[in-house]
């Protein structure tokens, strides 16, 4: 009888471990997004993984607690159920301690480590909802344990000089981004809406330059040139904002192709010479967005004035967003 009763507390053991291993690798591949949109539909078990994920510290140490505690139980189990199966026979403690390292590291490298983890790896959500009864109860148990451990954690950090303003964040827009596709494949995001939200991540690290067209291409008009051919030229543009540059290739702001015409041939052109403003060609396009934004500008060099390398307009940095666009 007393063979059975420990074979059971074996198996225990081995179901523990199971679920705390394999829980470990199925926490880090949940689908946040999906467990948010099922939380508030009201389903019960994904509001207990939405509660557990809103500490994964504190989850984290329970698994690791937990699952180091079902091992050192199935050691000490398998020490009895050895002891109960030879019966009144005798073993020498080293020979006893490699039988049961020969039986129980099999057991507990398959069932406590490579299968729970494969298992949970390729059905996270279901094998997650399905033991996460267990884990928060753990959560409960061995909060103790946990807020120790959370104290522990905090001094060596203190000691070590890590405070919680210097332990770098670190590949935030690469989690937003993953979480972006991640709403996309099920459904919670139209693919043109994380295409846009990606874009927008991007403006910070995105220079200018990355927008801009290269001087070498920009249509331009000469301020030298008569008015007759100067207006000719805007007649003939393809573009509305167009550049003019003195003799020497510096430049002196630019004119509307619309406000051009609609005075006629009979106003000079360079009299509806509007000023315009320099951007380095490192500025990020939300600050260079910004920049044009907040001064009511359509357009900008990229350079200085006398060496210019590009011209970028508000229609060409809005574009780095939402692709290309009419009537800008």
């Amino acid at each position: 009888m007393d063979l059975f009763i420990w074979l059971f507390a074996l198996l225990l053991c081995l179901v523990a471990s199971f679920v705390f291993s394999g829980s470990e690798t199925g926490i880090y591949t949940l689908s946040r997004i999906r467990v948010g949109m099922e939380a508030d539909q009201g389903h019960r078990r994904a509001r207990m993984v939405r509660i557990l994920l809103s500490d994964e510290s504190a989850l984290l140490i329970t698994i690791l607690i937990g699952n180091n505690l079902a091992i050192e139980l199935a050691s000490h189990v398998g020490d009895h159920l050895l002891g109960a199966s030879l019966g009144a026979r005798v073993l020498d403690p080293a020979l006893r301690a490699l039988v049961l390292t020969l039986i129980l590291t099999p057991l507990l490298f398959m069932l406590g480590e490579a299968l729970p983890k494969e298992i949970y790896r390729r059905r996270a959500h279901s094998m997650v909802y399905s033991t996460v009864p267990l884990i928060l109860t753990a959560r409960w148990m061995l909060w103790p344990f946990e807020r120790v451990l959370r104290l522990l954690t905090a001094s060596l950090e203190h000691l070590f000089g890590l405070g919680p303003g210097r332990v770098a964040s670190g590949g935030r827009a690469e989690r937003l981004t993953a979480l972006l596709a991640e709403g996309r494949r099920h459904g919670a995001l139209h693919e043109r809406a994380e295409a846009l939200a990606r874009n927008a991540l991007q403006l910070r690290t995105l220079p200018v330059s990355h927008a801009m067209v290269p001087w070498d291409e920009v249509q331009m008009v000469r301020r030298d040139e008569g008015d007759e051919d100067l207006y000719r030229q805007v007649s003939e543009a393809r573009f509305t904002r167009l550049p003019v540059v003195d003799g020497s290739g510096r430049l002196e702001g630019y004119v509307h192709q619309l406000e051009v015409l609609a005075a006629g041939p009979q106003s000079p052109v360079l009299s509806h010479l509007r000023r315009v403003s320099a951007l380095p060609a490192d500025t990020p396009v939300d600050r260079a967005l910004l920049h044009l934004r907040g001064g009511g500008r359509r357009g900008a060099v990229v350079g200085t004035m006398e060496t210019p390398v590009g011209w970028v307009t508000l229609k060409d940095l809005v574009e780095e967003i939402s692709g290309e666009v009419v009537g800008l």
